[in-house]
């Protein structure tokens, strides 16, 4: 890891509080409720009925919500990853049963399957 790639990683760990609390405010929820209502009117996005879904810099895993909420009767099976150890930290207790963990977005090589 490159001194600039540890601290934007050290930066990212320090702002983890934060970032949730300013993810969970009401305006950032409307507008991302408002956001993604547009973005799935408008694309034809066709899911199997269990979509093995993978995203990365998953920050809270709000992506399976995103999911959920605008591809509903669809199984989704999530996993995902993030840069920051301590969101991943924060995240594990808040949504127990989804997979995810601390991995590089850049370096990052998935498994085969």
């Amino acid at each position: 890891m490159t001194p600039d790639q540890e601290r934007q990683r050290e930066h990212f760990n320090s702002i983890a509080d934060r970032y949730h609390a300013a993810r969970r405010g009401a305006n950032h929820q409307l507008l991302k409720r408002l956001m993604w209502a547009r973005f799935f009117r408008k694309i034809n996005l066709r899911l199997p009925d269990t979509a093995r879904v993978l995203e990365p810099m998953c920050g809270f895993a709000d992506g399976l919500d995103i999911l959920t909420e605008h591809m509903p009767g669809k199984k989704i099976e999530y996993q995902g990853y993030d840069y920051s150890e301590r969101m991943v930290e924060k995240v594990q207790p808040l949504r127990p049963g989804v997979v995810v963990w601390q991995a590089d977005a850049t370096t990052y090589q998935p498994p085969a399957e």
